[in-house]
């Protein structure tokens, strides 16, 4: 009944004009003609009011303030705009082409789980030359805001960047697909974008200049030789370098919680993040000694990198691993060390590329391995420090850690682990 209510009062009002009038909207669907030079008709140019207006239309109004369904013609741009609740929306009035995206945001993006805001930038041009608005919907009822997020999007609508504001609550970790929009007022182009919040699922971790990942309270944790905490791209925290000819350097971790070399047969498994030189001339490397006492050495020799043990022969590590940052997480132990025999697997992985593979190690020889006299304990290493015996400075070399963790067994593969251990230290 409405709709045709509202046709009748278009009709009379057509046929009560008369020649030289125009027809206007009076909102809510009335409609009458009025003298395009009489007192009953306002012409705005160029407004941008707090209203909505579009910017530099002309407009053709029976009143001072628009009223929903009020019509607008920009006589510059040739658009018709029709008045909603609260803005100016413009009509089609033809072809209309889409905005085009000129920078494509990410397709998953992981937010930062200490609350910190992180960005994805889209950024769209419409062949019309019209304005861009951008906007974001999510996938919720009411498009509510999802639990991976503390608080509302932030849109620079002239920029096209989306700042993300995270939430602290690890119980709303997981991924939420987003969609990013582009509209010329008419068109609109949409993207999707997963966001995942990932919690660091270890129990106890430190980023590489002792900033607390997760803490545990029984961890002594020791630095030797003033190494240097410098800025690595690949974190989110500084890493320590241990890079001197002359000054011996180290940083040892006592109390870890009880852990296992042999992750198969533990309940908590160690993972780690190094980046070792092969210009090295002096001896450096790592040293671990988990629950059962079993011991496990890393030390180079000029560009041979060896786990050490006093038998007589030994296996290098893979040259693909010098030179940048890598994960390891040794999973397999055999204490029982042979010549010529791999008795150490560990899980190593590129920071920020590639995919983990296994790496198996065998004993070398002649080599005087730093001792440590607790278990559940682990030492970074350029020379000899106090209270941990073994090698002795030879040149010029540069060993840096990127952060050390414990994880449950129970929270996942070795894959599953050095991933979540990657995303805390990278973000």
């Amino acid at each position: 009944m409405s709709n045709n209510r509202n046709l009748g009062n278009i009709a009379t009002a057509i046929t009560n004009a008369t020649s030289g009038q125009v027809l206007t909207s009076q909102g809510s669907g009335v409609a009458t003609f009025v003298d395009a030079s009489g007192s009953g008709v306002t012409t705005y140019t160029g407004l941008s009011g707090t209203d909505g207006t579009p910017s530099g239309a002309t407009y053709i109004l029976n009143v001072s303030s628009p009223s929903e369904g009020d019509l607008a013609y920009d006589l510059a741009a040739d658009q018709l705009y029709i008045r909603t609740t609260s803005a100016w929306k413009r009509v089609s009035v033809g072809i209309d082409e889409s905005p085009i995206v000129t920078t494509e945001p990410a397709s998953t993006h992981t937010l930062n789980t200490n609350g910190s805001t992180s960005t994805v930038t889209m950024v769209a041009e419409d062949p019309e030359g019209f304005g861009v608005t951008y906007g974001i919907a999510y996938p919720t009822a009411s498009n509510a805001l999802p639990n991976q997020l503390a608080n509302a999007t932030s849109i620079n609508q002239s920029t096209g960047v989306f700042t993300f504001n995270p939430s602290t609550n690890s119980s709303h970790a997981g991924n939420v697909k987003v969609r990013l929009s582009a509209s010329d007022g008419v068109s609109t182009t949409t993207r999707f974008c997963t966001l995942s919040l990932q919690f660091f699922g270890g129990v106890y971790g430190v980023h590489g200049n002792g900033t607390v990942i997760k803490a545990d309270s029984n961890v002594t944790r020791s630095v030797y030789g003033s190494p240097s905490a410098v800025t690595d791209s690949a974190f989110a925290q500084q890493v320590l370098r241990l890079d001197s000819a002359t000054t011996k350097k180290g940083v040892t971790f006592e109390s870890l919680p009880s852990y296992s070399l042999n992750s198969d047969t533990g309940s908590k498994r160690i993972v780690y993040a190094v980046k070792i030189d092969t210009t090295s001339g002096g001896n450096i490397g790592i040293t671990h000694r988990d629950k059962n006492g079993n011991v496990l050495n890393f030390a180079t020799a000029n560009s041979n990198l060896f786990m050490i043990d006093p038998n007589t022969a030994g296996r290098t590590w893979s040259t693909n691993y010098w030179d940048q940052w890598i994960i390891v997480c040794p999973y397999a132990y055999n204490s029982n060390f042979t010549a010529n025999t791999g008795d150490v697997t560990l899980r190593v992985k590129t920071v920020g590329s590639g995919t983990p593979t296994d790496v198996t190690l065998g004993p070398a020889a002649g080599y005087g391995a730093p001792t440590l006299s607790n278990n559940n304990s682990m030492y970074f290493y350029s020379g000899a420090v106090s209270g941990v015996g073994g090698y002795t400075l030879r040149g010029d070399m540069e060993h840096s850690m990127g952060g050390l963790a414990i994880y449950d067994v129970s929270y996942g593969t070795v894959d599953e682990t050095i991933a979540n251990f990657e995303s805390s230290i990278m973000s």
